[in-house]
């Protein structure tokens, strides 16, 4: 499948031989457009996969801000679903935000949970 620079490229390597002033352009043209058809799939293959977060740091509050921050939904609530029941991650299983002696895995796919 084809992504909108190599579309261009397409576009460019077939016109030039009607267009003479894009001829003379092309060569710079295509240059260009190679580079922003590696940015395109490279950010295509980014967007497609799943992304991953570690938080590290002294300050348990601001990694616990930063969780609700990226991870909680529209109350403001980090919600960890189980087979049984829903719990609340900041008020069922770390209340008061305590320093964890574990690492904590969160995600949305059912299937790697």
């Amino acid at each position: 499948m084809l992504n909108t620079a190599q579309a261009a490229i397409e576009w460019v390597v077939d016109t030039r031989q009607r267009a003479a002033r894009l001829d003379d352009e092309a060569d710079a043209l295509l240059a260009q457009l190679t580079l922003a058809a590696v940015s395109e799939s490279v950010l295509e293959t980014t967007f497609s996969s799943q992304g991953c977060i570690g938080l590290y740091g002294h300050s348990q509050s601001a990694k616990a801000h930063l969780l609700a921050a990226l991870c909680s939904n529209a109350t403001g609530k980090v919600n960890i679903v189980t087979p049984d029941r829903s719990f609340d991650y900041f008020s069922h299983i770390n209340p008061g935000h305590a320093p964890t002696n574990m690492a904590i895995r969160f995600t949305r796919d059912e299937k790697s949970a």
